[in-house]
């Protein structure tokens, strides 16, 4: 039964997305009786055999040439500023998505891949550009750097709150019940229409557009829309609810070592023979 409202669930989700596709029939080209048929090799057939193409005639018209010049310094972090937009606004999608209203007053802020990151790339290729040249630093400016590389490897995780996610998640998985498959396949009948309309949302973003004729703020719009779509659709398949994740149980407290069978007699015998030797070399006290 489950897996046949599985198979109902995608098939709905299938149709839902392609419903808008365009007609694939197209119909075989007519050739009139004046007009050359292509080979079956694929080249023309009013093409003598042997024939050259004419010197400055290209091959290949499909093919343009690789024209882009090089990339200056100033164009490259423009760029890097682009990408950092679409990584910012594509997690929040999905912070979004998995803790829904929930997550408003912890979510991540402007400063999740902010433009703070490139300030502080550009110090540290400065101070690498630096060394390489002049094979000396600055105490005061090393100590800038290092601090920089600090920022980098942790900072942004303070304003996107990657680990909290993560350790939600595993902890809701780990220690809670609604990761296994039996309850996966339960909540994804409990879920159906959501579920259909997220995978129906993100088909429709994926095809509305091609990602090359996208600009840059296009493109961070729809990397959120996917972000937020496909978060909701793993929470809706287990369940998730940050407001009641599950706590790990307590470790457990070592048990106290019980002493060895016939220990306690030993050391019983052991202080009686310490007694012995001790009443054993006691001066004699001689009364006048």
């Amino acid at each position: 039964k489950k897996m046949k409202t599985f198979a109902l669930v995608l098939l709905m989700a299938g149709f839902a997305a392609a419903k808008d596709l365009p007609p694939t029939d197209v119909d075989a080209p007519t050739y009139d009786d004046d007009t050359p048929k292509p080979a079956e090799d694929g080249t023309d057939a009013t093409q003598a055999d042997g024939e050259i193409p004419a010197e400055g005639e290209a091959a290949d018209e499909g093919v343009e040439p690789d024209l882009e010049p090089e990339e200056t310094w100033e164009e490259y972090w423009e760029r890097f500023g682009g990408e950092m937009l679409m990584a910012r606004m594509g997690w929040q999608g999905v912070y979004q998505g998995l803790y829904g209203i929930a997550g408003e007053d912890d979510a991540p802020t402007d400063d999740c891949f902010g433009d703070w990151i490139p300030e502080k790339m550009k110090e540290v290729s400065a101070f690498r550009e630096t060394v390489a040249q002049t094979w000396s630093a600055d105490f005061d400016q090393a100590a800038t750097v290092a601090y920089d590389i600090i920022d980098l490897v942790f900072l942004n995780d303070k304003y996107c709150h990657f680990r909290k996610a993560i350790w939600d998640l595993h902890d809701f998985c780990a220690y809670g019940t609604s990761c296994g498959s039996d309850m996966v396949f339960d909540n994804m009948q409990k879920n159906a229409f959501n579920i259909i309309t997220q995978v129906s949302s993100t088909a429709s973003i994926m095809k509305e557009q091609k990602w090359e004729d996208m600009d840059t703020h296009h493109r961070a719009y729809t990397l959120n829309q996917i972000g937020h779509s496909v978060a909701s659709l793993v929470a809706d398949m287990i369940s998730f609810d940050p407001e009641n994740i599950p706590l790990p149980p307590p470790p457990e407290e070592p048990k106290p070592e019980e002493p060895a069978e016939g220990a306690e007699g030993d050391e019983q015998k052991d202080g009686d023979d310490s007694t012995a030797d001790s009443s054993q070399d006691a001066p004699e006290i001689v009364e006048n």
